[in-house]
């Protein structure tokens, strides 16, 4: 039928966008890199300082193969074109990559959407919870859903422990929230703890004692 694509021909449309954003990143990439760590090469270097230092004396850059003159010269107009045409990409690949990356999304949810039966069930989830997740401004509801979703993120955390201090422990692992208040340990953190306290307190006592005559 006219008007349909096939799973394939999304799947392979999807690849070509992916492909060619990844192009143009690495072309913007290399760009960029190319111009802003250029070596000046050895000939370019011989028949500039042969030359002397006059206006026209062109740069050859090793990695980019570009030359560029000195700062005293005026820019030809093919530069002038390249300035604007890597400038008009630039621009493109800045405000074109989110809506590309958005398409392709919505090509990969529809060949996600064509693998399934082409009837529709009541117990479709997929399409349950597509269509409770949309928002319509000209809902009342609206703001009480938005409230409402805002609650279900909150309790997906767990509530913390607002009881007594517990025991301090080697890790710093705070009580779960459901814990009653007795220690059931086998009193090995509080020994622990306890000859801590006492090694610092006789190494304390014995730097009193050592400077006590000073």
């Amino acid at each position: 039928m006219a008007g349909l694509s096939s799973a394939k021909d999304l799947k392979r449309e999807a690849d070509i966008i992916r492909k060619k954003e990844d192009e143009t990143f690495k072309q913007l990439t290399e760009t960029k890199s190319g111009g802003a760590y250029a070596i000046p090469s050895a000939s370019a270097s011989v028949s500039a300082s042969a030359s002397g230092p006059g206006e026209n004396a062109v740069t050859q850059y090793r990695k980019s193969g570009r030359q560029q003159k000195k700062k005293g010269a005026e820019p030809t107009q093919e530069e002038i074109k390249q300035t604007e045409k890597l400038d008009a990409r630039y621009d493109e690949w800045g405000k074109g990559m989110k809506q590309k990356e958005e398409k392709a999304i919505r090509l990969e949810d529809h060949v996600y959407e064509m693998t399934k039966p082409l009837a529709r069930s009541k117990d479709d989830q997929d399409l349950d919870t597509m269509l409770k997740d949309q928002e319509r401004a000209d809902d009342p509801m609206l703001t009480f859903i938005k409230k409402k979703k805002l609650k279900g993120l909150e309790k997906k955390a767990l509530p913390k422990y607002k009881g007594p201090p517990p025991p301090p422990n080697r890790f710093g692992i705070m009580a779960g929230y459901r814990w009653d208040g007795v220690d059931r340990s086998n009193g090995f953190e509080r020994s622990i703890y306890a000859k801590t306290s006492d090694k610092k307190a006789v190494e304390l006592m014995a730097y009193k004692w050592s400077v006590e005559d000073m």
